[in-house]
């Protein structure tokens, strides 16, 4: 009968608890186990038990999520700030927006050419801000989903000066991404992410430059939401500071 029930009631997720009975005539409804000694506490136990089995994949899943109190995490490093206060950080995402002319490009070349120097020794304009120097030579990546190769070069020439670097640092990488489609993109940054965290021992620093152009329509509210929802799992994943440059 109680079986009947749950699937009579399966829209309400009703759930069915079975009491350690025999079944028998004495033994067979709730009034009967607590004859039998059974207190409140047991039957609160059973319930848990149940809760604990119903929602074992969940659990399971959250486990890596729980606060382990006995190992305090890695507090986020600040990558850039402003007089103490942190703009970007590991784990975060930057944006930076602003209409056509208004130096978002070199904004975002001082913010790349101190992330590429190894210290703070070299003297660089940042525009004011603090930017971590690197140096633990982790990657620093740009993706450009709208320039052109020869614009792109442009303007990481324009970052190598700012730097005071002749040559371009193996650890910094500039990827034009005009020519992909979409879910090309988003794969690709994906994937070199990850080979370039693991080939420089992390990454200091990503800038997508045209984040827009990584979804069909940046006024998609379902599309835009899951782009971010991603680049923070990227971020997290790769404890690193996302910039997003949005035209």
């Amino acid at each position: 009968a109680s079986k009947r029930e749950q699937e009579r009631l399966s829209a309400f997720s009703v759930l069915r608890l079975e009491l350690p009975l025999s079944g028998e005539k004495s033994e067979k409804d709730v009034s009967d186990y607590f004859r039998s000694g059974a207190k409140r506490d047991d039957l609160k136990f059973l319930v848990l038990q149940l809760l604990e089995t119903v929602y074992r994949e969940t659990l399971l899943m959250m486990k890596s999520c729980e606060i382990d109190y006995q190992n305090p995490p890695t507090m986020p490093e600040n990558i850039i700030s402003v007089n103490g206060v942190p703009l970007g950080s590991t784990g975060n995402l930057l944006c930076i927006t602003g209409g056509e002319g208004t130096g978002k490009s070199n904004f975002v070349s001082a913010l790349i050419a101190g992330s590429i120097r190894e210290t703070k020794s070299v003297n660089i304009d940042t525009l004011g801000l603090d930017v971590s120097c690197n140096e633990s030579n982790k990657a620093v990546i740009l993706y450009d989903t709208e320039q052109s190769e020869a614009q792109l070069f442009k303007n990481v020439s324009n970052t190598l000066r700012r730097a005071s670097m002749d040559e371009m640092p193996a650890n910094f990488k500039a990827f034009y991404l005009a020519t992909m489609s979409r879910k090309e993109r988003l794969q690709s940054i994906r994937d070199s992410m990850d080979l370039y965290y693991h080939r420089f021992g992390g990454i200091q620093l990503i800038v997508i430059d045209g984040i827009a152009d990584l979804i069909r329509s940046a006024n998609d509210e379902t599309e835009s939401i899951a782009l971010v929802d991603e680049l923070y799992r990227l971020a997290a994943i790769y404890q690193t500071c996302i910039i997003g440059v949005l035209h």
